[in-house]
């Protein structure tokens, strides 16, 4: 079971999505049904409506869960820069490392683990604790992290020809992507 203090910013990212989906497709769903629909994960009932609630008060949703609930007009943006189109394979590499970096405090924890899971949601390679790599193209889906995380001055995407452990990250991608 989830502790009573896992808030909406600490929850998994792929379970808001999913709870914010569940909603925009259903007209005014109740917290039962939403419960309902995420039974897979391990959240109760009551951890359920604290999220629906996190969710209302941060203007993403409308309604009550009595009455149902819908999706607001930020609730679908917010939903809009959660979906990261992923990156497409090409037909001939370019030689060039996507590296990124980030330096996020403490302080904001909850937005430093939100961008860590959209990386490796993107397939990239963890270098060192905040320096992920990878080869392909990803400028527009760098720039919808740094969009939704609203951390434009802690994360830096740089393009470099070379790396030293490139035979490493070769054999990695390699596996993904056989045209490397």
């Amino acid at each position: 079971m989830v502790s009573s203090k896992y808030t909406v910013e600490r929850m998994n990212r792929e379970v808001i999505k999913m709870l914010l989906s569940f909603v925009a497709k259903k007209s005014l769903t109740s917290n039962q049904d939403i419960s309902l629909a995420l039974t897979e994960y391990p959240f109760s009932f009551t951890q359920i409506q604290q999220c629906t609630r996190r969710l209302k008060n941060r203007g993403l949703l409308m309604g009550s869960g009595k009455n149902g609930y819908a999706i607001s007009p930020d609730g679908k943006k917010y939903l809009e820069d959660m979906s990261f189109s992923q990156l497409s394979p090409v037909s001939k590499w370019d030689k060039k490392w996507r590296v990124v970096i980030y330096d996020i405090p403490e302080s904001k924890r909850n937005e430093r683990d939100a961008v860590r899971n959209l990386l490796k949601q993107l397939g990239f390679y963890k270098l060192q604790i905040s320096t992920w790599v990878h080869p392909l193209p990803c400028l527009n889906q760098f720039e919808q992290i740094r969009k939704a995380s609203g951390l434009d001055s802690e994360l830096i995407l740089m393009e470099v020809m070379s790396i030293s452990n490139q035979k490493i990250l070769l054999s990695h991608f390699k596996k993904i992507y056989p045209t490397l």
